[in-house]
């Protein structure tokens, strides 16, 4: 059984980790394109496009936005850690009771 779960979160990438009750999730965004979506999943970030513009935290309501719907949480659930606002490298703090590897297993659904 242990290496059951071993195997299991070695499939899960590094950039969804989980810290207490959080889940952070690197992501690298794409503002102003043509709609929101999961263009790259990799061990560093998970690649969003989204169609927001990048001016007064647009682009960051709309990530959070989306990202609690592809991810079937609350949008108050998703926020980005200070620090990583005005950078398109973002981290994305979820706080849920959800394992990394059911986030990892909800984006890679939607991205296909």
């Amino acid at each position: 059984m242990y290496f059951i779960l071993r195997r299991m979160q070695s499939s899960v990438p590094n950039c969804i980790t989980q810290q207490a009750n959080k889940i952070r999730i690197s992501v690298q965004a794409k503002p102003n394109s043509r709609a929101n979506a999961i263009s790259e999943i990799s061990q560093e970030y998970i690649a969003v496009n989204i169609a927001a513009p990048p001016k007064e935290g647009e682009a960051n309501k709309e990530l959070c936005s989306f990202l609690a719907q592809v991810l079937s949480v609350r949008k108050s659930q998703v926020s980005v850690k200070p620090g990583t606002q005005k950078s398109r490298c973002k981290v994305l703090e979820l706080e849920t009771q959800l394992s990394p590897s059911e986030v990892y297993q909800a984006l890679v659904n939607y991205s296909n």
